[in-house]
């Protein structure tokens, strides 16, 4: 097991650099110098050549590349045109916000889509199932900023119970967590309620029911268990969606997160700060799917033993590629 995650993470080393470059030639693209954008339209070109030179931007474009690549895997993202503070500063210090907003949605999604898909399986054509079908549909339905303003006007205009701006108290994080977990609630409740139905008709929960093993058990334990590989692949890719794509939501009710942060950048044309955040989401993108791979194998023996066998193949084999990965996992 520990050959597979070594490998992925190896794996992770080329990705990483196909999301710079992309990310690096599409920023180029954008007219204007950052001599320009820093000083202003109306700044002498004099000024704006020294600015150019220092910032290392009268270079080619693959030098410029290898030179932030370098930079990149030394920590360093650059520092941002306006404040001139390093970009992983301002990306740390905006980043609690939107993890924390990630995380109350995805639990609040789970509480609610998780019991629905399987209330709406194991009831199929019932009431629950048609409301549980009804209901994710809606919420897939309904535009996120739409039920934002909806909410902002009724929970803070009119009832004046809820804050409509602001991180600085659990209550602010009531409206944008909801606006946030809508989406999610109607992927996971949709893939629960088709993975369930497939499991319950499988022998081996027929075979619990007629030894007599109590309904409950059997839907919980037997089948529900079985049927959460793909329930989980769906958690892992919302979680990593909500945390790059909380920009609206947060432009909405104005928190201090990394999807505000990304809105005015983009605005200021700040290039390193956008190649920052948008590095800096795609890195933890790729890590939450390792994570998903790797509760693979703890959620299925039968996924674990694959990787093991792989890793001894792989070792017997005894290619330099593969020696090199069983000499990584000794330093491990």
């Amino acid at each position: 097991m520990r050959g597979f995650i070594v490998r992925r993470l190896l794996l992770l080393l080329p990705t990483i650099l196909a999301i710079i470059f992309i990310v690096f030639f599409v920023t180029s693209l954008t007219p204007g110098s950052p001599g320009r954008i820093i000083l202003g339209p109306n700044a002498e070109q004099v000024n704006v050549d020294a600015i150019n030179h220092e910032l290392g931007f009268d270079k080619p474009f693959y030098a410029r590349y290898v030179d932030y690549v370098i930079n990149v895997f030394k920590g360093d993202l650059g520092k941002t045109y306006f404040t001139n503070k390093p970009v992983i500063d301002e990306i740390i210090s905006r980043f609690p916000v939107t993890f924390n907003l990630a995380v109350y949605s995805l639990f609040f999604s789970c509480i609610i889509g998780i019991p629905l898909g399987v209330f709406s399986a194991v009831k199929q054509y019932s009431i629950i199932d048609y409301l549980g079908t009804t209901l994710a549909i809606l919420l897939a339905v309904v535009p996120t900023f739409w039920f934002a303003l909806v909410l902002i006007l009724f929970f803070s205009l009119e009832l004046k119970m809820l804050p409509s701006s602001g991180a600085s108290s659990s209550l602010h994080y009531v409206m944008p967590v909801i606006v946030t977990a809508l989406p999610a609630i109607a992927s996971i409740l949709r893939m629960t309620r088709t993975t369930m139905l497939e499991t319950i008709r499988s022998d081996y929960v027929r075979t619990a029911r007629a030894k007599g093993i109590n309904e409950n058990k059997v839907v919980w334990y037997h089948a529900f268990k079985n049927a959460l590989l793909p329930v989980v692949t769906i958690i892992g890719m919302n979680f990593g969606f909500t945390i790059g794509g909380t920009v609206i939501t947060e432009s909405i009710f104005s928190l201090p997160g990394l999807g505000l942060l990304t809105i005015n950048s983009i605005r200021n044309k700040d290039i390193p700060q956008v190649m920052g955040i948008v590095l800096f989401f795609s890195l933890l993108f790729l890590l939450i799917m390792l994570l998903i791979d790797i509760l693979y194998a703890y959620l299925d023996p039968r996924i674990k033993a694959t990787y093991d066998a792989k890793e001894e193949t792989a070792i017997r084999k005894g290619t330099f590629f593969k020696r090199s990965i069983r000499r990584i996992k000794r330093l491990v």
